[in-house]
C-alpha cells in the first residue's frame, strides 16, 4: 500500500523539475521530511498540504483532490499501524507460549542469557528496533539450542 501524496509529489517535482532540496527549500521544511513522504516513509500533513497549495499556486485546483488523498493516506497509515500492532500480537502470543513450554530450569537459562544482554538494552544510541531484532535474535538461538540438544 502506497500512499497518493507520495504519488504526487513525485509527478509533482518531475513536472516541475525540481529537485527535492529545491522543493523542501521552498516549502520551509526539511529534506528529510520531504523525503519520507515522496518515499513512502510518513504520510504528509494537512499542514503541508496547506503549505504546498499556498507555496504553489497552481496545486490550488487540486486542493479537494489533495485533501482526499490526505485522508486516504490517513486510513492507510492507520491500517499499516494495526497491522503492525497484530503482527507483534501474533509474535508475542507465539513467543510466550514457548516460554510457558519451558521447565524451570529452562526458564532460568533463558533469564541468564537474556541478563547478560541487558547492557546492550540500556544502549540508548541503540534503536529500539535493533533491540528488538537482538532479542528475539537471542530468545531463537536459544530454542534453537534447545531444540538441538533434546535431538542428542
Amino acid at each position: 500500500m502506497s500512499y497518493q501524496i507520495e504519488k504526487f509529489l513525485t509527478e509533482f517535482l518531475n513536472k516541475k523539475n525540481m529537485t527535492l532540496t529545491e522543493f523542501s527549500k521552498k516549502m520551509e521544511v526539511t529534506h528529510v521530511y520531504v523525503s519520507n513522504i515522496k518515499n513512502g516513509k510518513k504520510t504528509a500533513s494537512k499542514k503541508f498540504v496547506e503549505n504546498l497549495i499556498r507555496k504553489f499556486p497552481e496545486c490550488a485546483k487540486k486542493e479537494e483532490e489533495l485533501i482526499a488523498m490526505l485522508e486516504k493516506d490517513k486510513k492507510i497509515e492507520k491500517l499499516k499501524k494495526l497491522e503492525k500492532q497484530r503482527r507483534e500480537t501474533i509474535g508475542k502470543s507465539e513467543e510466550l507460549d514457548r516460554i510457558s513450554r519451558l521447565n524451570k530450569r529452562e526458564r532460568v537459562q533463558l533469564d541468564e542469557v537474556m541478563n547478560s544482554a541487558a547492557y546492550f538494552f540500556n544502549d540508548n544510541s541503540i534503536s529500539d528496533e535493533d533491540k528488538k531484532r537482538l532479542h528475539d535474535s537471542l530468545q531463537e538461538l536459544f530454542f534453537d539450542a534447545k531444540m538441538k540438544n533434546k535431538r542428542k
